[in-house]
């Protein structure tokens, strides 16, 4: 209903002459046989998760949304339905301004490449369905990334040594752990999970350091154990 209403709003606004139906409304009398229309825009594969993008219409629907399937290489990964904003199609077709698309997917797709396909289903199933188009996408190995990150402060406080700075892997959206060393003995092992984003990590021990220089080392710890741990900087420190 308030999809209705506010299509029939939008027509006194904007003046136009859309047809504002409810689906199995008997006072729509179309006949249900135009094939839907659309294209799939975009199709990546980020952290294990297939991310679609496009639209779709089906001009018998009038503003009502469309259902959109979504194959990986033929094979079904879920469906989707075209009602989010894309303004521009109202210009072009006078049928609202509700009919893009975007989703994701836990698709399961094998590393290398993979062909992403989308159909628009005709609104009533009497009529033919729509593909399209097609996307190429390429899943990454998710062992394939090493750790990525920075030593950003290190100052010692008579016997007490303060680190800081950020860590992440991109094969995990959790926290990783980080490796901190002074004059390359173990220092301490934290989480880099502070900050907005979850990624940076502080460390505050008591070490005795005889006074002069030394060096604060860290080390970001590989998620998986399948890429080797990265060293994210080294910064010198100086004791009185």
């Amino acid at each position: 209903w308030s999809r209705y209403a506010s299509c029939e709003v939008y027509n006194v606004i904007a003046g136009t002459d859309v047809t504002c139906t409810r689906t199995g409304d008997p006072r729509a009398v179309v006949q249900h046989t135009a094939p839907p229309e659309g294209k799939l825009l975009k199709a990546v594969s980020r952290r294990g998760r297939l991310r679609v993008k496009g639209w779709a219409l089906d001009p018998d629907a009038g503003a009502d949304p469309v259902e959109v399937v979504i194959t990986a290489d033929g094979a079904v990964v879920g469906t989707t339905v075209a009602d989010r904003q894309r303004t521009a199609l109202q210009r072009t077709y006078g049928l609202g301004n509700f009919h893009g698309f975007v989703d994701s997917f836990v698709a399961g797709l094998s590393p290398g490449g993979h062909t992403v396909c989308a159909t628009a289903l005709n609104d009533s199933g009497k009529g033919p369905d729509t593909p399209l188009g097609c996307v190429d996408v390429v899943v990454d190995d998710p062992d394939g990334y090493p750790p990525q990150g920075a030593l950003t402060y290190a100052a010692a406080d008579g016997d007490v040594v303060v680190a800081r700075g950020r860590a992440r892997d991109r094969d995990t959206v959790a926290p990783i752990e980080v490796r901190l060393l002074v004059d390359g003995e173990d220092l301490a092992t934290v989480l880099a999970d502070r900050g907005a984003k979850h990624h940076k990590f502080k460390v505050r021990a008591r070490l005795a350091l005889d006074p002069g220089d030394h060096e604060v080392c860290a080390v970001a710890l590989n998620y998986g154990d399948v890429q080797p741990d990265t060293p994210i900087g080294c910064l010198t420190v100086t004791v009185p």
